[in-house]
């Protein structure tokens, strides 16, 4: 695959190459000292003169490395391709997405351990691909997938009760294959009996992350009344983007004539953080379903999208 002519200007400094492969070492990576040895010896030597490295030199660096060290460049660059897109609020062109995706599909199937993932509490499947968390700053990188085989596996009447939720972190979504609806709410809370109430979420596990695939949570009914306004309802088609605020109310599902979705999602607590994170659900509940993150291998779902892409090439 080429490096797409609007990435190779794109740039990584050596703090964010260390942050990078800090979380490839603490979150994706079982034995990293391997990891660390290629920093070390290939990307740092790169560094030597320099402040900061074009990803057009990373490139040139892959073609003389083995296929493991290949994959770690893979996750290295798309991070740093997905920040630099994120501070310029830009999407992906067709060729992009394209280049994208063999990035994470490179770096998951090949990375062992890294096609594991969870169905979350909203009905679809989250696999980590980053994650940084340091002096209150948090960015974790996620690919998450809709599609038919994944509802049959999830109660899709409690997913719809509890669809609308807020989030902790700004966030950005880039949509690689297929459609997404989303939609956005105004919440008014109100003293008034109403038919929806705010529920928080209650950890049993120490752990938000998702690459822990131990950890529960589960609503509880926090007793706060609202009224729920839709404010739109907008389709976002491949190569599109959208972005949401930190506390704001949404819901993000698949349209029914679509087989499959996956959109690569960036949370963000330096665009903006919200006290705390909702999902609203029936007033009458006092508790919220029970969601267990047991770890599923996406490998076969992986591998379908793959040839989604390399059937459109053709």
């Amino acid at each position: 695959m080429n490096l797409p002519y609007n990435f190779a200007d794109f740039v990584i400094n050596l703090k964010s190459l260390q942050k990078i492969s800090d979380s490839l070492a603490r979150y994706f990576i079982k034995n990293h000292q391997e990891l660390d040895q290629f920093i070390q010896l290939e990307i740092l030597d790169l560094l030597s003169s320099n402040s900061e490295i074009n990803i057009s030199d990373l490139w040139k660096l892959r073609s003389q490395v083995n296929r493991l060290h290949q994959a770690f460049l893979d996750r290295i660059i798309l991070v740093a391709i997905v920040v630099e897109a994120r501070r310029k609020l830009r999407n992906f062109s067709r060729e992009e997405t394209d280049f994208v995706w063999k990035l994470i599909y490179n770096s998951t199937v090949t990375i062992a351990g890294n096609t594991i993932g969870s169905i979350g509490s909203q009905g679809f499947l989250v696999i980590p691909l980053f994650r940084y968390e340091e002096k209150g700053v948090v960015q974790i990188l996620r690919l998450h997938i809709w599609c038919r085989k994944i509802d049959e596996m999830v109660n899709l009447i409690d997913n719809h009760s509890f669809s609308i939720h807020s989030h902790l972190y700004f966030g950005q979504s880039w949509i690689l294959q297929g459609n997404l609806v989303d939609e956005r709410f105004s919440i008014i809370e109100t003293s008034e009996p109403s038919v929806t109430s705010k529920f928080k979420i209650d950890w049993d596990s120490t752990t938000h992350n998702s690459t822990d695939f131990n950890r529960k949570s589960h609503l509880v009914n926090t007793g706060k009344h609202v009224q729920v306004i839709q404010k739109w309802n907008q389709v976002y088609n491949s190569e599109e983007m959208y972005t949401i605020d930190a506390g704001e109310f949404h819901r993000s599902t698949r349209p029914p004539s679509t087989e499959m979705s996956a959109t690569l999602f960036l949370f963000d607590s330096m665009e903006g953080q919200a006290e705390k994170s909702f999902v609203l659900g029936p007033s009458k509940d006092i508790h919220g379903p029970n969601h267990n993150y047991n770890s599923l291998d996406s490998y076969p779902l992986l591998n379908t999208i793959n040839k989604i892409f390399q059937n459109e090439l053709e």
